[in-house]
């Protein structure tokens, strides 16, 4: 059985943190708690220093039956509490695997990581596939993780694992292999001016207009949905979202989850503050006539033809 301390070890050991550091990182929670106000997602702050968790924001879906009070007070005993067990070793397996990889990133650039995986939690009606992305938050001087911010959300994938571990800005990226122990280099995905020249006609198919141009979007797929909880569970990135949503929300949608551009349809038109987020956060926005189902039909076409 998997016990607390498996989750702390040398690497990750944090001292010296005062009372006064405490008092300084409360901007951090009052941020953690207005983000939450704003997304379906869950949001923890984990405390390398006191192991356990600094802040739990209040979402029912992830804290299987549990308040948030409840989360916070039993930290890492939430997870063994609460994941199958024979995804605990899995769970431990990724931790050390990840503060590997953080130790060999210069310090410089360890506030811009971000380590993704997947793992089930066990709710009253079935296990619940999730997914877990963790990024620093406050370093400490010689560059060890105090605090980490991490995002709930529901998985995509079908499965356990799907580990990764990225610096921000980078377009490659590390697969963890829980066969083979040890992280493997990805490339990440970079257009030719050909298939930018391919993305760019998605723009124009519609037969609307772009009010928020990405010119440098690298589109893949499409999801069609008006429920935003439910393109955060499923949509992939380098996605375009056919909807009617159109305001806010869903800008900060696709920035979570990595979509390139938005198609509003039936001639929904994007208020000032949606284009302003848009354009501040690299996302397309397409006005058009066409229903959900006739966007879609579109894109699909355009991608049978260019099989």
């Amino acid at each position: 059985m998997t016990i607390i301390d498996e989750f702390f070890f040398d690497t990750n050991r944090v001292e010296g943190i005062t009372e006064a550091d405490y008092e300084r990182a409360q901007p951090y929670i009052e941020a953690a708690q207005a983000f939450a106000q704003s997304t379906y997602q869950s949001i923890y702050i984990i405390d390398y220093f006191r192991k356990n968790f600094l802040y739990v924001s209040d979402n029912p879906l992830f804290l299987c039956g549990h308040t948030a009070e409840d989360v916070r007070q039993m930290g890492y005993g939430f997870y063994i509490n609460n994941v199958p067990a024979d995804e605990q070793p899995m769970l431990t397996e990724l931790n050390r695997a990840g503060f590997r990889a953080f130790d060999d990133v210069s310090v410089a650039d360890r506030q811009r990581c971000v380590m993704s995986y997947d793992f089930h939690i066990l709710t009253s009606d079935r296990p619940l596939l999730i997914n877990h992305k963790i990024t620093p938050l406050v370093l400490t001087a010689d560059g060890r993780a105090w605090l980490t911010l991490c995002t709930v959300s529901l998985s995509p994938h079908k499965e356990a694992g799907q580990i990764r571990f990225r610096i921000l800005g980078q377009s490659g990226y590390r697969q963890y292999s829980l066969t083979a122990h040890r992280w493997q280099p990805c490339e990440g995905v970079t257009l030719t001016p050909e298939e930018m020249a391919e993305a760019k006609i998605c723009y124009t198919i519609f037969g609307g207009k772009v009010v928020v141009d990405n010119p440098e979007a690298a589109v893949s797929a499409a999801y069609t949905s008006d429920l935003l909880s439910d393109v955060m569970g499923h949509c992939g990135d380098e996605s375009v979202l056919i909807t009617i949503q159109n305001h806010l929300n869903a800008i900060a949608v696709c920035t979570l989850a990595g979509i390139e551009a938005i198609v509003l349809c039936h001639d929904r038109a994007a208020p000032d503050d949606m284009k302003e987020a848009a354009a501040r956060e690299g996302v397309g926005i397409i006005e058009t006539h066409l229903s959900q189902f006739e966007a879609s039909v579109k894109l699909a076409d355009l991608r049978a033809a260019a099989r």
